[in-house]
């Protein structure tokens, strides 16, 4: 029998990998989007569209992943993982149609379910059980970095090559970095929280577990709308007459928003409490939100990304802390993954009504507006959980 890893630092290090073969890799997938729509012919509708899909995919098949991991174990798992996502990038370097495309995003969005930060944070809690918020925020760190290190090394070998070559780039890059945890996977120590059927039962909820389960719900789809304004931050930066290279800079902040917070939010976590650090990154991204309607000075508004990149501790991993917080250890591979779904399916519809919103009426006040209206909500909902949680 193999001996069980219990060396916590090496549990991270598998962690993130993980997360840089998984997260890092597909947060390059932007940079194909002009060069294959370009070169096939397609509307960038069209493509999007494929996206979309195989994120849905993801978020229904994130559902039984914890399932799937308990049954079959961390190796095959991971194996599985590798070959589906990794192999996925790989094929698409020979297509050329829009329906193949959406084919294998589907291929690509059950591999990416099996190794997406759930899985991640299953992993992550089993070893760190009480205070996971560093531990936490260390991995999904590097899931962001990775992401900003590839782009520019990616968008060089389209450049210098084609886009074929940077897609078997990303593959290779996404299989080769989950070989260690593929080797060693099964000495890992996983909680089962599904395979027990008196776990099972004493883990139903009661009511008001049942209020907070859906408070959590409404919390994280309202939470991806400035996530998705984000994406935006560039062109927003345009209409009110930035250069475009002082408007990128927006975005580059808020990217380095996203690397800062979570490391705050994740030390924050395990000093005063997940809740109240989660309510001070809603907070800092909230009014942020609000000087973008307010200040006019382009130097201010792109510091001011920085801050409005909080919002990314809060989709990367802040939720995360908090359903393991109000659910516990137990549930939490059952519960998160269903967070995580109305989470996903929000994403999708912010990403297309935000579209229109600009296109309707040739700005971009009306979402962020609509942020800072989801802001609130999210700080009275998490303020609510936190007091109740005290009585």
């Amino acid at each position: 029998m193999e001996n069980k890893i219990t060396n916590k630092q090496v549990v991270i290090v598998l962690c993130c990998l993980v997360a840089i073969a998984g997260v890092g890799v597909s947060n390059c997938g932007g940079i194909f989007t002009m060069p294959i729509c370009n070169d096939l012919k397609f509307l960038q509708s069209q493509f999007a569209l494929t996206g979309t899909l195989s994120s849905f995919v993801t978020a229904f098949c994130t559902l039984r992943s914890p399932k799937f991991l308990n049954k079959f174990g961390v190796r095959k798992t991971m194996l599985l993982a590798a070959l589906l996502n990794g192999g996925s990038y790989i094929v698409k370097s020979f297509l050329n149609s829009i329906w193949q495309f959406a084919l294998i995003g589907i291929v690509s969005g059950v591999g990416y379910s099996l190794f997406c930060i759930t899985i991640i944070f299953v992993i992550i809690n089993s070893y760190y059980q009480e205070k996971s918020g560093v531990a936490s925020s260390i991995v999904m760190c590097f899931s962001g970095l990775s992401g900003a290190v590839f782009s520019p090394i990616l968008a060089f070998i389209i450049e210098k090559t084609s886009w074929q070559t940077a897609m078997i780039v990303c593959g290779a890059i996404a299989i080769t970095l989950c070989i260690p945890i593929i080797v060693v996977g099964d000495r890992l120590v996983i909680v089962n929280s599904t395979s027990d059927k008196k776990i099972e039962k004493d883990n139903k909820l009661d009511k008001d577990k049942k209020k907070y389960f859906i408070l959590m719900c409404i919390c994280f789809a309202l939470a991806h709308f400035p996530v998705v304004f984000g994406q935006y931050l560039s062109s927003f930066g345009q209409s009110i007459g930035m250069s475009p290279t002082k408007a990128s800079l927006l975005l580059s902040l808020a990217m380095a928003g996203n690397v800062v917070s979570k490391l705050i939010d994740g030390y924050l976590s395990d000093k005063i409490g997940v809740m109240p650090a989660n309510i001070l990154m809603y907070v800092i991204n909230t009014l942020a939100c609000i000087i973008y309607i307010l200040v006019q000075s382009d130097g201010l508004l792109i510091i001011n990304s920085l801050f409005f990149g909080f919002i990314y501790a809060i989709t990367g991993m802040g939720m995360s802390l908090v359903v393991k917080h109000v659910f516990s250890l137990k549930m939490y591979p059952s519960i998160y993954p269903v967070v995580s779904l109305c989470g996903t399916g929000a994403y999708a519809v912010w990403s297309v009504l935000i579209g229109y919103m600009y296109d309707l009426t040739g700005t971009y006040n009306i979402p962020i507006i609509i942020s800072i209206i989801c802001g609130i909500f999210m700080i009275v909902i998490n303020y609510y959980v936190y007091k109740s949680l005290e009585k």
